[in-house]
Parts: C-alpha cells; structure tokens; sequence
C-alpha cells in the first residue's frame, strides 16, 4: 500500500508551489507541514503587518507578494496550489451582510481574477455561512458548490465555514470529540482574571479602587454569600470576575453555563463556557471583552462538619417565632436582610432553607431560642478538597450526559427515556457516603429533571454538585454555592482551538494574537481537507461576466 509521503513524492516530485491570497498567519503551510507534503516556493499575499511578523517568524522562506490587487497571475510560475480566504465581514450574519457592496468582500474578485490567471492544479477558497443567495453567486463563479465543515469536529471550536474546492472526494472529518477541557491551561497567570494594579491598589473597603467610584468598583456581597468585585473600566480583568450560573442546553455544541456580571454591552460579550463543552467561534477583535471566556471553580469549598437535624431545626423555628409574636418582615428588619431569605427559614417544605453560621446566634436572640442542640451543626464547618462538577452525569450510553444545574435545588438534568433504575443507580453514586445512599426518593420535576430527597420529602441539598470520594460522615452539606468566577481564553488556548503549534502567535502583541488567531483558519480542517489530493480534480472554472 502506497504510503502518504509516497504518494506525495508521485503527485508533487519537486515540491509544491503554494500561493495563498489573504494569507495570514499562514495556516495552510502549517497545515501542509502536518501532512508531510513537501513545499517548493510558499507565495503569500499579505498587507497586515502583525501577521507577516508571525509568518515570517515560523517561515522565513515564505515570499511576501504585498497587496493582492497588485499581483498578476503571469508574475507566479506553475501552482500546484491556491488557497485563500477572502474578508467574510459582508457576508458573516454577525455583521451587517452587506456581501459584494462591502469592499472587504469583494474582494473574492481579486481571488477569482487571480485563480483564472494562474489556473493552479488545486484550489480551496474558504468563507463563513451567508445568505443563499451570496453563496450562490460564489458558486456560479468558481462552478463547484462548497463543502460545509465545523471546526468542532476535530478541535473544541464551533466554527462553521464553507469550503469550495476542486478537490474532489472530500468527506465530513470524524468527530474527534474534543473539548474546552481538553486544552485549557492549568496556570495561565493573574492577567486573565485578575488585573493586578487593581489587587495591588486595594486597601479594603467597598471600592477596589478609591479614586473610582461606580456600580461596577464595588465590592458587594451576593445571595450566595460570595465575596465578589467587578469594574466596567478594566480591560485585562478583575480581582474577582463574578459570574450568574445559568441553566442551558448540555445537548448544544457550547456549554453557555453562566452570564459574567461585570461586562456591560451585547450578550454574546457576557457568555461564559463550562470546558465540558465547545468553545464559541473566535473572532478578528483584539480586546474589548471579545475572547471566549471559561467558569471558573475553586478546588477548596466549605462544607459542614456535622449533619443538620432538619425535622427538629424545623419545629424549633416555628414554635419560637410563633412565641416571639414577631413577623418574618420584623425579623428581616432586626438582621438587616430581605425578607424572603427570612421566609425560607419557617418553611417546613423543599423550599426550607437553613439559617447562616453568621446569622445564627443573633436569630436564637431574636427568638429567644435558649436551647445550644444546633449550634455546632449549623455553625462548624472545614474547608475540605471538592469539586463544583457541572458534568456529574445521569449517563445514557447514548448520548453525551446533560449535567447538574448551576441553580441552588437538588436537580439533576437526564433524558426522560432514561430507564428508572439507571436513574436511581446513577443517583445513589451521587450520595456514596451519606446516610442516605440506601435510603432515597427521587421524582421527575416538570422541566424534564430529577428532583433527590430525603425518605421524609424534604431534598438533599447540593445533590450531585459537591463530591467527596473519601467521605463517610453524615450527608455532605454545601453551606453556599461555591466560588465560580470566569476568566479569558488565553492566546495559547486560542492557538490550540485553530489547532495551531502552542506559541504559534507568541511575538505580538495579545490583541493582535487573537485578532489574528480570529482571522485564521483552522489547521486542521485544511489539513483533512488538502489530504483528499489524489491528482484528480474538477472541471476548471470558466470565466464569467457577473456586475454587481
């Protein structure tokens, strides 16, 4: 069997010649380094200066042939190759779709000019999705219909995009099931979360900074109990960068799992992405809060040292605020928080929630509670190893698992075509080493998720999100929810979404490095896409008058 640097060497003895329009960073020469096939002469077309600086930097033999709309076809000897990616910004439906009246698109005519004069062997031009009609009018030019292939299947990036080539026999790449976990940095530095003139200039108080007083500089304490800080007027993060859990859809392609906070703007800028799923699509900004941006969950969470006698907790509450004659919105008052955190406490149902360590004894005050029976359970607690796990799975053998919900309740996400008994030993997995491993309810609620509970009705709290393998205590009791912030992807990380070389863009700055990691294509995807050359192709495309 023939291998593939035999079959190189047969198609292309001398090395092939390369010319790419919209060169880049050169991706395709990565791309052509990946499969072995050996280059001649690489002529790039390439006006952006930051990302000649990165092309020359990997390939200094790459010939720089300045603006495209200056080159002529007979200046190039034979090409073997052509590959090009024209400006899309007039065609993306993230923009204003103006196509061919957007002079950054149309310059898919120099690429067409520039292809019926060189005629190379092979061609590819790649662009995003647009209107039907746009991709028409591309189509009937270059007489072949494009190839429609998501990033997704060979990197953790959804990034769909037309290909149209001459290249024929091409086939959707295998699914690679690749993930944000899968290239995240394990120590990517303060830059990406933390701005550190702002940790450095903090003296305590409510304001990170003193001398910048707004909404977004203030430091304030949220429903969870969670110290966190945000500022509308830092670029490269904050000391804490607070985020809102979300629920989402763990059968999409991107795990949208939280809504960051401390971002003013469009929404697409606020989406934060669990590493369970794909990255979003990167795009050409530099800056301005546009990076793909990661949740972030602390190793350590606070955990009770002993279980809470709910049933008695119950009664005793109920029975001291019917003899104290106070209301829950007098007691609210007397503690100085909202009322409906007061209501939970009383409640005898799911929706019973505990009273705070804080809050404790000035509550038994209030009340009059003389009685020390609950005082360690509901104010000792030990910062013990944990993890928040939004992917501890209900399995289906099927089908990648949903995960547990970022909300406060007991849920667990599953398929209802999930048998019960699966359910129920995939729920006892989640409660190994409580008192209630053996002895459990669940139910399906009406949102299609699995509600856990105790024998008595009354749910387990933090079921499924909290797990200690070496635990043997009473049931395991998270006292907040724990501490999940966001951070940016950073430039290597993005590097490895386009599945480039890790520092592939190292030599510029960080906003050029994404612009252009944005600008790019996907290595791998030209790479499946160039291993189909096999010396046939299609009809040549025929010149064609077309006035927009």
């Amino acid at each position: 069997m023939q291998t593939n640097q035999e079959k190189w060497k047969r198609l292309f003895p001398n090395g092939m010649n390369v010319f790419c329009p919209f060169d880049g960073i050169s991706a395709t020469r990565v791309a052509l380094d990946r499969l072995g096939i050996p280059v001649n002469n690489y002529y790039s077309s390439e006006i952006d200066k930051p990302a000649i600086t990165i092309a020359q930097k990997n390939y200094p033999d790459t010939i720089q042939l300045g603006d495209v709309c200056d080159i002529s076809g007979s200046d190039l000897p034979k090409i073997d190759l052509m590959v090009g990616g024209s400006p899309c910004q007039g065609f993306s439906f993230a923009g204003d779709q103006l196509a061919f009246d957007d002079p950054r698109s149309a310059l898919f005519f120099e690429f067409e000019r520039l292809l019926h004069e060189i005629k190379p062997t092979y061609f590819l031009l790649e662009n995003v999705k647009m209107k039907k009609e746009f991709q028409a009018i591309i189509s009937s030019r270059l007489n072949c219909e494009p190839i429609e292939i998501n990033s997704a299947l060979l990197s953790p990036q959804s990034r769909r995009r037309l290909y149209w080539t001459n290249i024929n026999g091409i086939q959707q790449p295998k699914d690679l099931h690749l993930y944000l976990k899968h290239i995240l940095e394990t120590n990517t530095g303060k830059e990406y979360n933390v701005s550190q003139h702002l940790n450095d200039g903090y003296k305590g108080g409510d304001q990170l900074n003193p001398n910048y007083k707004s909404q977004g500089n203030t430091i304030h304490r949220q429903k969870v109990a969670t110290l966190c800080a945000g500022t509308h007027g830092y670029a490269h993060g904050y000391v804490e960068r607070p985020c809102e859990p979300r629920d989402f859809n763990p059968k999409s392609e991107c795990h949208h799992v939280a809504t960051a906070t401390d971002i003013n703007g469009h929404d697409y800028l606020k989406r934060v992405y669990a590493d369970s799923g794909k990255s979003p699509t990167l795009n050409a900004h530099g800056g301005g809060n546009t990076e793909p941006k990661v949740l972030i969950v602390r190793e350590k969470v606070k955990v009770r040292k002993h279980e809470v006698d709910i049933e008695n907790l119950q009664q005793l509450l109920r029975v001291y605020k019917y003899w104290s004659k106070k209301t829950n919105k007098e007691i609210a008052e007397e503690l100085d928080i909202p009322v409906t955190k007061v209501e939970h406490w009383f409640r005898t149902d799911s929706s019973f929630s505990i009273p705070s360590d804080d809050l404790w004894f000035e509550l038994k005050n209030i009340l009059g509670i003389k009685t020390d029976a609950f005082d360690k359970s509901i104010t000792e607690f030990e910062i013990r190893d944990g993890k928040f796990d939004m992917a501890d799975r209900v399995y289906n053998p099927e089908y990648k698992s949903p995960t547990v919900v970022a909300s406060n309740v007991s849920k667990v996400l599953v398929d209802r075509n999930i048998p019960d008994e699966v359910v129920h030993a995939e729920v006892k997995k989640l409660l190994k080493g409580s008192k209630y491993e053996n002895n459990f309810k669940w139910k399906w609620d009406s949102d299609g998720r699995i509600l856990v509970m105790r024998p008595d009705g009354l749910k387990i709290q933090r079921i499924g999100r909290i797990a200690f393998p070496d635990n043997k205590s009473e049931i395991v009791t998270s006292v907040s929810q724990p501490h999940t912030t966001y951070r940016r992807l950073s430039p290597k990380e993005c590097e490895r979404l386009q599945t480039f070389p890790d520092d592939y863009t190292d030599g510029i700055s960080k906003s050029q490095r994404y612009r252009c990691l944005g600008n790019s294509f996907t290595v791998d995807v030209i790479a499946h896409i160039l291993s189909s050359m096999d010396g046939t192709i299609a009809e040549q495309p025929e010149q064609l008058e077309f006035n927009i």
